[in-house]
């Protein structure tokens, strides 16, 4: 399947070089090779979060639109799932 990044996350990766090839190179594609397994389906919602980085913990959280794996938000644990009810 082929990524597709929104805005928020475009963002992210600027201004997180170091994380971003992180998650680029290493989780990526472990996400785009099956992405029905790779996350966890969040309750009552259509999207998956991906667990990825220590101290601290980042999710990314991504859906599957027209198959391609579409990521909405890459933030911290703490963050994500404030930011998640207005991105969704």
């Amino acid at each position: 399947m082929e990524p597709e990044f929104k805005t928020k996350v475009v963002k992210w990766i600027k201004r997180n070089p170091q994380l971003a090839k992180e998650f680029l190179e290493n989780h990526l594609p472990k996400i785009l090779k099956d992405p029905y397994t790779a996350g966890d389906k969040l309750k009552n919602m259509t999207v998956y979060s991906y667990h990825f980085h220590r101290k601290p913990e980042y999710r990314a959280i991504y859906g599957i639109e027209r198959g391609k794996v579409v990521f909405y938000l890459i933030a911290s644990r703490e963050e994500v799932y404030k930011s998640l009810k207005n991105i969704l």
